[in-house]
């Protein structure tokens, strides 16, 4: 709710670049919001993140998936996303991935692990592939 009408907004005075990521889970919203405000798709720039160093296969479902959460298809095939990041440069403890409320993910602990060489590796060349 509050994506969209944010969004809804900075379209409506001007703003034309739009950041998002799968954290912040509003990928869906700001897709509704795009595909109502009648702009064409070269006028904004829309940046989204992959979070941290997950590997190939997960960097390249992680882009599909904020395209299809952007709405990012349609009946001209599938757009684009401007910018890509890795939000950052780890990786979340398992024990962390679907219970942050988790002893071991609370101060004065971190929820985030350093990600493998390969690791980094993997999502780096995963992120060289959808570039192409």
């Amino acid at each position: 709710q509050h994506a969209r009408f944010a969004t809804e907004n900075w379209l409506h005075i001007g703003g034309r670049h739009i950041d998002t990521a799968n954290d912040y889970r509003t990928q869906a919203a700001i897709g509704e919001v795009l595909a109502r405000s009648g702009m064409a798709r070269e006028e904004i720039f829309i940046t989204t993140k992959c979070p941290g160093a997950i590997g190939f296969d997960a960097t390249m479902q992680c882009a599909e998936d904020n395209l299809q959460m952007l709405g990012q298809y349609g009946p001209h095939g599938v757009q684009y996303i401007d910018l890509l990041l890795i939000h950052f440069p780890f990786v979340m403890k398992r024990e962390c991935t679907f219970s942050r409320s988790s002893p071991a993910c609370q101060p004065p602990n971190f929820p985030f692990e350093p990600a493998s060489k390969e690791a980094l590796q993997d999502t780096w060349r995963a992120m060289e592939e959808l570039k192409r």
